[in-house]
């Protein structure tokens, strides 16, 4: 039987051991497997004499997988010593300049731990968003109802019940100024928005976000010059940072100093996107007499897109404190731009990366720091404050159940022995949040007890089981007004004195947070009002009710106290913000965010207007006086001040005129259909 014979692969060199020994060696390297037996050490040196070596393949392979590591590091090395010119930077020039000349700038990508590193593709740096615009450039009152539902707590839903009045009204007057006005306010006006001359449309790089092809593009990671950074992170911390008191403003400095001393080299995507949406607000809610609403809209945009092109991917994970944070700070942003619409997407995404944290839950958050246990429940509860407020405003129903609400309210934490802030401003900031949370709790039942929680049932209650529910909130804002801080207490606008006054900042910051904390105690009032509002309302629009007298006494019976309460909310709403936009230098900074002052005061003259209204087809149709305190006469001269106050809110900005525009006209509508 034939052995078959394994053939000996030959080798090119052997080690210097196994020729001493004359033994076979394997050429293994670094060290053949005799040596290796033998722990021998093992040397290849080649014979000085030695001639015709044959090299072998696998030993070529191995030297050019070394020099490919070599060539590797040295052009690491070559980019590190590049980045200094390549890198995340402040512009030199202003960030308008750089947006309206298209220049964009080269810039490192971030890979995907979230870590800055030098890129190749330019393009990987650029990121165009959408610019939703309408043709005429003014406020969209019909467009954005056809995005979604709007339930009951809307200005949609209120404006139903106005359009039917009016419309019963004025087949008995046959008089409407415009027909454009008549169909608008059909098409039942609703939510507001900025909108602007569409941009020249623009190319959407491969791989990158595009909401829309009408934005040139963006480099994300350029940021504005180190003078206005600083500026627009401190003017955060000090106006909405505040008033919403969910980023530690400490590690937030730490982070940004940080940046800077390792010359940007290290920077977590998800803190320069934060970055970014803080700068976009902080642009977006000043109010400064030198610059028109509109630049401020482009800058702050610059930094709204430059943040989404940075953590386009990051939202969908959710997975850091960070990311939440980023997202509520967004959803402020986008309710005083064109893109409202976005804010329930974006607040969604908020609210389930939240729950995705466990930050509603105090079992999750007990193997954390206490400053970190106390920031993840501020963030928690602007989640909910939030979700509060779209809830009102869109009319529906909330993404946050009041069951999930468990966490105690926040306070201030012990670092050591030292408290983590004595500033006076961060003691009231921290007793208005708290104060806005319960506030907000009460809101949560009036939505749900008064509007059917927004789910748009249509559950018809009678006149008494209204009336009953109502009086029932009435009492909790009462106790809530009652259990308020001395220095928090709720103001009257004849408190107010119209000329500035002398001050201190901690004072002059004590008198904002009242003031805006009363203005939203007023709205809240009048969106508690405001169904009995809407059945007269119903009375005066629909000739079936006109043919039950019984609902008729029964609502001028026991419902006038609640219309007289939604039409002295909304004068005090009135006045309070007329004050205050009459007046100059810090004063003027007293009422928060433009967007939720033109809310206000919008939804306060619609109130007048519909009371003016039901006041007067009463007087003209039953021969009696509805009893009220308020003369028609006196709510439409807080209906005129009201138009006069959005005109001195902003400068240039155009969803503010156009709600001006069309206050000014319902006052005109007003004085002839009452035959002034």
């Amino acid at each position: 039987m034939e052995t078959s014979r394994v053939k000996r692969r030959r080798i090119s060199l052997a080690c210097s051991a196994c020729r001493a020994r004359k033994s076979r060696c394997d050429g293994a390297r670094p060290k053949c497997s005799a040596c290796e037996e033998l722990s021998f050490e093992c040397l290849y040196m080649q014979s000085a004499s030695s001639s015709n070596v044959i090299v072998g393949k696998e030993y070529l392979t191995t030297i050019e997988e070394r020099l490919k590591i070599a060539e590797e590091n040295i052009s690491d090395l070559q980019a590190c010593q590049r980045r200094s010119r390549r890198q995340l930077r402040f512009d030199d020039e202003d960030v308008t300049e750089t947006i309206n000349s298209g220049a964009t700038c080269e810039a490192p990508s971030i890979q995907e731990n979230g870590v800055l590193n030098d890129g190749s593709a330019e393009a990987q740096n650029l990121v165009t968003l959408e610019d939703e615009t309408d043709d005429i450039g003014g406020v969209i009152f019909s467009v954005e109802e056809d995005s979604g539902f709007f339930g009951p707590s809307s200005n949609i839903a209120f404006n139903r019940h106005v359009s039917r009045a009016v419309a019963h009204i004025s087949q008995i007057h046959q008089y409407w100024p415009d027909s454009n006005d008549n169909s608008r306010l059909q098409s039942e006006i609703g939510v507001m928005t900025v909108s602007r001359p569409p941009s020249p449309s623009g190319h959407r790089s491969v791989g990158q976000t595009n909401w829309g092809k009408n934005e040139d593009p963006v480099n994300i990671y350029a940021l504005p010059p180190e003078d206005r950074t600083h500026e627009l992170v401190a003017r955060y911390f000090g106006d909405t940072g505040l008033l919403f008191p969910y980023i530690h403003e400490g590690s937030f400095w730490e982070t940004y100093n940080e940046m800077r001393s390792s010359n940007f080299t290290r920077v977590r995507r998800s803190w320069l996107g934060l970055l970014n949406v803080v700068m976009a607000l902080a642009t977006s809610t000043t109010i400064d007499t030198e610059s028109s609403a509109e630049k401020r809209a482009q800058e702050s945009d610059v930094y709204y897109r430059r943040a989404v092109g940075l953590c386009e991917k990051q939202v969908m994970r959710g997975t850091s404190l960070e990311i939440v944070q980023f997202l509520l700070v967004m959803g402020q942003y986008l309710q005083g731009t064109q893109r409202s619409v976005e804010t329930w997407t974006i607040h969604g995404l908020a609210v389930k990366a939240a729950l995705q944290l466990g930050l509603h839950s105090p079992k999750v958050s007990e193997r954390f720091s206490p400053l970190a246990q106390e920031y993840r429940k501020r963030t928690w509860y602007g989640c909910v404050i939030l979700d509060r407020t779209l809830s009102m405003s869109f009319g529906r129903p909330a993404a946050i159940p009041d069951d999930y609400v468990i966490l105690d309210l926040p306070c201030h934490v012990n670092i050591g022995d030292l408290m983590e802030s004595i500033d006076p401003r961060r003691e009231i900031s921290l007793n208005f949040f708290n104060a806005t949370i319960t506030l907000y709790r009460i809101m949560w039942n009036v939505i749900n007890t008064s509007y059917g929680g927004n789910i748009g049932a249509d559950i018809q209650l009678s006149v008494v089981d209204t009336i009953s529910r109502t009086l029932q909130m009435e009492q909790q804002l009462v106790e809530w007004e009652l259990k308020l801080p001395p220095d928090l207490t709720l103001r009257h606008a004849t408190e107010v004195p119209p000329s500035p006054a002398n001050v201190d900042p901690n004072g002059s910051s004590i008198e904002k947070f009242r003031i805006i904390l009363t203005l939203r105690h007023h709205n809240l009032r009048v969106l508690l009002h405001r169904p009995i509002l809407v059945s007269f309302l119903d009375l005066a629009g629909s000739e079936s009710l006109d043919a039950d007298p019984r609902t008729s006494t029964l609502l001028h019976q026991i419902g006038s106290n609640s219309m007289q309460i939604c039409v002295q909310s909304s004068i005090e709403i009135i006045s309070l913000i007329n004050t205050i936009v009459t007046s100059t230098g810090e004063r003027r900074t007293w009422l928060g965010a433009w967007w939720f002052s033109l809310y206000y005061t919008f939804n306060a003259a619609l109130v007048l207007f519909a009371a003016i209204l039901v006041a007067q087809h009463i007087t003209n149709t039953e021969s009696s006086i509805l009893p009220l305190s308020i003369s028609p006469a006196d709510m439409q001269r807080s209906l005129i001040d009201a138009g006069a106050s959005l005109r001195r809110l902003d400068t240039e900005n155009r969803m503010i005129d156009r709600c001006a525009g069309y206050v000014e006209k319902l006052v005109g509508v007003l004085k002839t259909l009452g035959g002034s």
